[in-house]
């Protein structure tokens, strides 16, 4: 018997219908800026304090890589690029290249091969940019631009929020190029030293960042402060408003700093005749260490005010003593005084309490906070909804 063929039914198996692959919704992380100094702490183990903050930025610390602007590296960009103006990235990345050209002609002199003569060196880093190893600009942590006329000065967020230090001096920036600057697309910039001299400032900038310890803006044509220093007054420790238009008011707008230890209104041809006695003293004024008021205030009217700065150690630039006060403003209930009282060797060191760091000493300690500081320090630790001017200011 013949075997059974099987049946071959035309129509075949249905076809599955192709359904179109789900759409993928792809979501642009954004990069996220961490503070360079956050994983550092104060020799007690807590937050940098203000002080700490200013000990540091003139120190020369270990990681500290410092890269400096000139006009001849904006040059050496526009000729390579052809963009004018270059941006600041452009100009640092001549400035590694220029100094990596220099390491190699050490390395070649030291093993007796060719150098490379200051005359080519432009033309090395021209033909040869590619070729050399040059450090990321994400490892400077210090900026300076001297003397280069490209406003506005733009930044990158790669490198603006990595920095610790940035000064632009003698670059022709005016308010408008300082707060787009400032600005830095969003990302958050975590400043602890600002420098614009000599630019055409008239105010002081916006939007500062809020750890900013040092901010030096002399010699511009800043007329007022109001209240552009609130978002730093916890930790702003040196202030330099040298040879601007200020008038006389100008101390009143620095009363909410609590940390103010160096103060510079020297060559203000418009702060005349304040009756300084008459303006009560704030707490930050009395901390002052050094005071630069020029040759405009020196006279009897100053009294009453130094008898309040209890901690001054220099005035105008040279060692504060009693004796000095004598010759300045002829006071005759000094005349008879020790050089340095008391009053005048206190330790006025910023409070570390708030900074998790319980004081040593009772004159560097706030005074409602002396009989209660391991408990403030110990807040300022855990607690993450601690806030230091609820203490600083009671």
């Amino acid at each position: 018997m013949p075997p059974r063929r099987k049946k071959v039914f035309g129509g075949g198996r249905k076809k599955k219908k192709i359904s179109p692959e789900p759409v993928v919704d792809i979501q642009v992380v954004e990069k996220v800026y961490l503070d360079p100094w956050c994983s550092i702490r104060s020799p007690y183990g807590g937050k940098l304090s203000p002080s700490d903050n200013w000990t540091r930025l003139t120190a020369e610390y270990v990681e500290k890589r410092v890269c400096t602007v000139y006009e001849k590296h904006f040059a050496v960009a526009i000729a390579i690029g052809g963009e004018a103006p270059p941006s600041v990235d452009a100009a640092i990345e001549m400035v590694l290249a220029e100094e990596e050209v220099a390491r190699l002609a050490v390395v070649a002199t030291e093993t007796g091969c060719a150098t490379t003569t200051a005359a080519n060196t432009t033309t090395t880093i021209a033909t040869d940019t590619t070729k050399l190893q040059i450090a990321p600009p994400k490892s400077i942590d210090t900026l300076h631009l001297l003397n280069c006329h490209h406003p506005p000065m733009k930044v990158t967020a790669e490198i603006l929020s990595r920095l610790v230090a940035l000064s632009i001096s003698s670059c022709q920036l005016n308010d408008a190029n300082v707060g787009q600057l400032l600005e830095n697309d969003g990302h958050p910039v975590f400043l602890r030293s600002l420098a614009l001299e000599n630019n055409d400032l008239t105010t002081i900038p916006i939007r500062l960042p809020p750890k900013l310890t040092s901010l030096n803006v002399a010699f511009n044509k800043i007329t007022s402060i109001g209240a552009r220093l609130n978002p730093c007054k916890s930790f702003l420790y040196f202030l330099s408003l040298e040879a601007n238009n200020l008038k006389d008011d100008v101390f009143k707008d620095l009363y909410d700093l609590l940390h103010l230890r160096v103060l510079d209104v020297s060559a203000n041809p418009r702060m005349t005749t304040v009756d300084l006695p008459t303006l009560p003293l704030s707490q930050s004024l009395k901390q002052l260490e050094e005071l630069s008021l020029g040759q405009t205030f020196l006279g009897e009217e100053l009294g009453a005010v130094l008898k309040q700065m209890i901690a001054l150690k220099r005035l105008n630039g040279k060692i504060f003593s009693q004796s000095m006060c004598v010759d300045i403003v002829a006071l005759s209930d000094l005349q008879h005084q020790i050089v340095a009282d008391d009053e005048n060797i206190k330790d006025s060191a910023t409070c570390s309490c708030v900074e998790g760091n319980p004081c040593i000493s009772r004159y560097n300690c706030h005074v409602n906070i002396w009989y209660r500081r391991h408990e403030v320090a110990r807040l300022a630790r855990e607690d993450p909804n601690f806030t230091r001017e609820d203490f600083l200011s009671a």
